[in-house]
């Protein structure tokens, strides 16, 4: 899900800024007198191919920190931040290739007068430009959702190969200047720390995360959860599992929540697709509910970025108005930072609390946390399919929620002057359609500021 805001567009055209002050020195730098080479007749196409070459190994060197997941470990930014950095990065890095290549494409009409691919620089650039564009196809939604594991699987090939290529690209001379020297290619310098940080990574992960779940529940709707041994820094927060019988590359973000009998840590898990169902198959879900049998190993590797108890969005929630918009399975985002509300006993009446489903079954593992979360906030329960199999004491709304309803409401209930920007902080865990709509609401209104969280 990636939804453009204010401080993402101010990131882009940031980021584009810098990339242009970039491009212009290095530009200037082969178009200057103290650079002796015949290729500067060329005209324009010779430094901007050089400087566009510039322009891919910072963004390649991006992007490669982008995938490294050590640095969440310390640094809190929700998963929608990673993902719209990578987005930015293999942008970025796609456009310059384009423009190197035709750069050099014209280069070779204007010396030969017709393309010349002879050359193995340039045999390997275009093989470059093609696994990039492959990697770009395989990895549209229509093909990624519907075949995530063959997405996978083609992703990290295409993604080793062509990173070796590019090495491999540079290591050849094709332009030299007026004393027969080579230019030396630095896109090994660029990528080498990044690559190895992210190999230590993989290493480490495969070999320092198996764990064997302690138990497994079967809840309605699909939902199945997951216990491991509990470890105190472990609650609320993001971990990637990987289940190696399935497929040793194909890893999953969950959000873990502890459990009622606060000696286990739990992770919810909704069968969407062929990883969940394949793992539920693997860990015995059949039509029992509880499960002692023998598990496989998982890995599961974490923790990363989460709410945590004593950081500025907790605190925002607590000591603002707040909207908290939970969609689905959504909900164990939030599990934790609800537990807190619990336990704290108070009465927060500046929170509202939307849940919004498909049948009450889905999130009837949360139920009773639920019930009395009603009473010391405003919760409102919907359910888009309208039949439910589970009694609660509580109004449950039939269908969407009309989110400009709800917001007008707000405001009425607490009346803010019209200077008072962004007082009201809505944030979201679950599905994209809901997200949009909720965003197309808040842009109507000044007062309203949109925290995806997924």
């Amino acid at each position: 899900m990636v939804i453009l805001n204010t401080k993402t567009r101010l990131f882009l055209l940031l980021y584009a800024i810098i990339q242009a002050i970039i491009l212009s020195v290095v530009w200037i730098f082969y178009v200057e007198k103290n650079y002796h080479c015949k290729c500067k007749k060329l005209s324009i196409t010779f430094p901007l191919a050089k400087s566009s070459a510039v322009l891919i190994n910072i963004n390649l060197f991006m992007l490669l920190c982008s995938i490294c997941k050590t640095p969440r470990r310390f640094l809190y930014l929700k998963f929608f931040d990673f993902k719209f950095l990578h987005y930015t990065f293999v942008f970025f890095t796609y456009f310059w290739s384009l423009v190197h290549s035709i750069s050099h494409y014209l280069n070779l009409s204007k010396i030969y007068g017709y393309l010349f691919f002879e050359h193995w620089t340039l045999a390997l650039g275009n093989l470059l430009v093609f696994i990039l564009t492959c990697i770009f196809l395989l990895s549209l939604p229509f093909f990624r959702k519907h075949h995530f594991t063959s997405f996978v699987a083609f992703h990290w090939s295409f993604f080793v190969l062509f990173i070796v290529t590019i090495i491999l690209h540079g290591s050849f001379c094709f332009f030299k200047n007026d004393h027969d020297q080579c230019q030396l290619s630095t896109s090994f310098i660029w990528i080498m720390l990044p690559s190895i940080t992210f190999l230590c990574e993989t290493v480490y992960k495969f070999i320092s995360n198996k764990i064997v779940p302690c138990r497994v529940v079967k809840h309605a709707s699909e939902t199945f959860e997951i216990q491991v041994p509990y470890k105190s820094n472990w609650c609320g927060k993001t971990f990637w599992i990987c289940c190696p019988s399935i497929s040793p590359f194909e890893w999953h973000p969950f959000t873990s929540v502890i459990s009622k009998n606060q000696t286990n840590v739990s992770f919810f898990i909704k069968i969407r697709g062929d990883w969940t169902l394949k793992l539920a198959n693997s860990l015995g879900i059949s039509c029992n509910t509880t499960f002692h049998c023998t598990f496989p190993n998982l890995l599961i590797n974490g923790p990363y970025h989460a709410i945590p108890k004593h950081t500025t969005m907790f605190e925002t929630i607590l000591h603002n108005t707040c909207v908290v918009v939970v969609a689905g399975i959504g909900i164990t985002t939030f599990a934790n930072l609800f537990c807190d509300l619990l336990v704290s006993k108070k009465q927060y009446n500046n929170i509202h609390i939307v849940f919004v489903c498909k049948k009450l079954d889905d999130i009837s593992f949360f139920i009773e946390e639920i019930l009395q979360l009603d009473k010391i906030t405003n919760v409102h329960v919907f359910t888009t399919s309208g039949q439910y199999n589970v009694s609660v004491p509580i109004q449950v709304h039939y269908g969407r929620p009309c989110f400009k309803s709800l917001f007008e409401e707000i405001i009425v209930k607490y009346p803010f002057n019209n200077s008072d920007k962004h007082q009201i902080k809505v944030f979201f865990s679950g599905r994209t359609q809901i997200a949009h709509s909720i965003q197309n609401h808040i842009k109507k209104h000044i007062h309203f500021e949109f925290i995806p969280l997924v």
